[in-house]
């Protein structure tokens, strides 16, 4: 199925590029490489030919073609949800029960292996084995709320960017195996979130789930750490950049 995918998607350039000569279309004005740059993708990435970056001295075409890459992806997979029966959409939900479970344990795992808190020797001395054991049900109730309302916040913060992240990967450049860590993920975002108040469904954040990035010298420092982090880690697999990456 992504063969087919990858196919359908490559189909385009190689019929069109043989009527370029008829048209007399350029292939230096921005009509053209809007038209042509996720086809180029897509055909680099069935020849095994990713990461790459595309340089393009104009930083707001760069932005246009991500976002134009990103909005077709996602209205690619919409269709093939709608086709397939929304099996793409079970396979979420089933991740997403599978995330919040597991999320749930570590925090279980983390209360119960974090050393409780004792009274000195004199302090027990004065205290009778009921108190005793009604301070500990106490501490534990204390900790039980605080590891649920921890949990909460998380699972709320965790839902809302998990639904961004979680890409049909037919219709991504990055493989599952090759996705950011979470916890690196969310080293990375609380600094853009703190630097920059973007939201999870930012566009060039949407793009990164697709393997996409961006950089030019407009964009926040904070992003362009991230973008720059997960295309060394191979997280994603191209970058539209103009020359401040090749400078550093």
């Amino acid at each position: 199925p992504a063969e087919l995918v990858l196919d359908q998607l490559a189909a385009p350039v190689r019929d069109r590029l043989g009527a370029i000569s008829e048209r007399k279309e350029s292939i230096a004005s921005r009509h053209f490489v809007s038209r042509y740059v996720l086809p180029l993708f897509v055909d680099l990435a069935r020849e095994d030919k990713l990461p790459c970056v595309a340089f393009c001295l104009d930083p707001n075409l760069c932005e246009a073609l991500a976002l134009r890459i990103v909005e077709t992806l996602e209205r690619l997979e919409k269709a093939a949800s709608e086709r397939e029966g929304g099996e793409a959409e079970k396979r979420r939900v089933t991740k997403m029960a599978l995330k919040a479970s597991k999320l749930v344990k570590q925090m279980q795992n983390r209360r119960r292996n974090k050393k409780e808190k004792t009274l000195s020797g004199q302090q027990k001395k004065q205290l009778t084995h009921d108190q005793q054991a009604r301070l500990h049900d106490a501490r534990v109730a204390e900790q039980q709320r605080a590891d649920a309302a921890r949990i909460a916040a998380s699972m709320l913060d965790q839902d809302e960017l998990d639904l961004q992240m979680d890409v049909d990967p037919r219709f991504s450049f990055v493989p599952d195996n090759d996705r950011i860590s979470r916890e690196d993920l969310d080293f990375w975002m609380k600094r853009l979130r703190d630097a920059t108040g973007w939201p999870n469904d930012h566009p060039l954040l949407r793009a990164l789930w697709r393997g996409v990035g961006v950089h030019h010298e407009g964009l926040p420092r904070s992003y362009k750490d991230l973008v720059e982090t997960m295309f060394r880690g191979k997280h994603i697999k191209v970058v539209i950049a103009t020359k401040t990456l090749a400078v550093g």
